[in-house]
């Protein structure tokens, strides 16, 4: 994958197109990330090729049905252009690898680790899934275009990078308990993160610099999930809750995460500090109430296919302990940022969020923190 984060690259692309041999080309976008930059690619392109414009009039849905739309309706496309962040990107990678065709992503905004990744999260039956797609040829990320765009959608690159905490703290306890030889600590950067962390006060004012360093671990933790071959470096129990949330209430997936790591760092935390033993007992939301008899069953094969007998003694708590960053230091980081903290924060009715926090384990064969609470 060729990688360009740097600023005025929209002629870049047309050279890039021309050396590749791509010249029937596609470009799709929606009315927001048409008025950005999709406009201006467009006219650029249009001197050196007949570009056609896929436009989506109103931002679409990260569905499944869509990018099963889009793919059928590529005839004759060298190439497809995504312009945009998140959902226009799963909606056309996952469209390219149905029709066979390669793709370019053009970022509009740093709200997502998905632009070097080779899986597209979509929606199907009320759920979002993640489905094994194209990786894009390249990718390419102007300081001057992202920096520019709206400070929620940077925000929600941050709440999607910040994951990484619990992500890693989830995976690496599947993996003590040798449930999941996979994990290993390359596909996280921790240094980078904390360069991010030091750059905070620089996304709140425009620095590009700071832009740089949050697209640098957006693109190396999309780059991540390849190599491990799923969405796994990037995608725990705070996705599995996170997805849940989505599904009823839509919204920026990246301030999704933001809530729903908060919750599960400090879920992690308080199991750690009492030997991975919950320390309450309550009664538990049922699938029933919630669900379809459909999806019930499903989350239930998924459940039940989880080991149940366990030896919680083969556990390091202080390894898992020192890869997380634990829920007050992202308590300081998210205020100083102005991320969402609560449920209440993203408009979200807190029985409902609860509910989902017990339900979420049904819905991923990934064993995480939230199998002991």
């Amino acid at each position: 994958m060729d990688l360009f984060i740097q600023s005025n690259l929209q002629n870049k692309l047309a050279n890039y197109l021309q050396q590749r041999g791509y010249k029937k080309i596609t470009i799709v976008n929606d009315c927001n990330t048409y008025k950005v930059v999709a406009e201006k690619l467009l006219n650029n392109l249009s001197n050196y090729f007949e570009p056609r414009n896929h436009h989506y009039i109103t931002p679409p849905k990260a569905q499944l049905s869509k990018a099963q739309s889009l793919a059928k309706q590529l005839k004759n496309v060298d190439c497809l252009i995504a312009v945009g962040s998140g959902t226009i990107n799963d909606i056309t990678k996952y469209a390219a690898h149905l029709a066979g065709v390669p793709y370019i992503s053009y970022a509009t905004a740093l709200s997502m680790n998905g632009y070097a990744s080779s899986t597209a999260s979509l929606e199907y039956e009320g759920i979002k899934t993640s489905y094994p797609a194209t990786q894009a040829k390249a990718v390419f990320i102007d300081l001057d275009i992202v920096s520019a765009a709206p400070l929620e959608l940077t925000k929600a690159g941050v709440g999607d990078s910040l994951c990484r905490s619990t992500t890693q703290a989830d995976w690496l306890l599947a993996n003590q308990l040798g449930l999941d030889d996979e994990y290993s600590s390359e596909y996280f950067n921790i240094t980078l993160e904390q360069q991010l962390i030091d750059n905070i006060d620089g996304l709140l004012s425009g620095d590009i610099s700071a832009y740089k360093i949050l697209a640098e671990l957006l693109v190396f933790t999309g780059q991540a999930m390849n190599k491990a071959g799923s969405s796994k470096p990037a995608s725990q129990a705070e996705h599995m809750l996170a997805h849940l949330m989505d599904s009823k209430y839509g919204g920026y997936h990246g301030l999704q995460v933001a809530v729903c790591t908060l919750t599960i760092a400090q879920l992690q935390q308080q199991l750690l500090a009492n030997d991975l033993k919950p320390s309450i007992s309550r009664k538990y939301a049922k699938l029933d109430d919630y669900f379809t008899n459909e999806q019930v069953e499903k989350f239930k094969k998924i459940y039940a296919s989880k080991p149940k007998n366990i030896d919680l003694n083969v556990v390091d708590i202080k390894a898992i302990k020192a890869v997380t960053l634990g829920h007050s230091d992202l308590l300081n980081i998210y205020n100083k940022l102005g991320l969402p903290t609560t449920s209440a924060g993203l408009g979200w009715d807190d029985g409902f969020y609860k509910a989902m926090l017990d339900i979420a384990k049904y819905t991923r064969d990934r064993f995480t923190f939230l199998d002991l609470h």
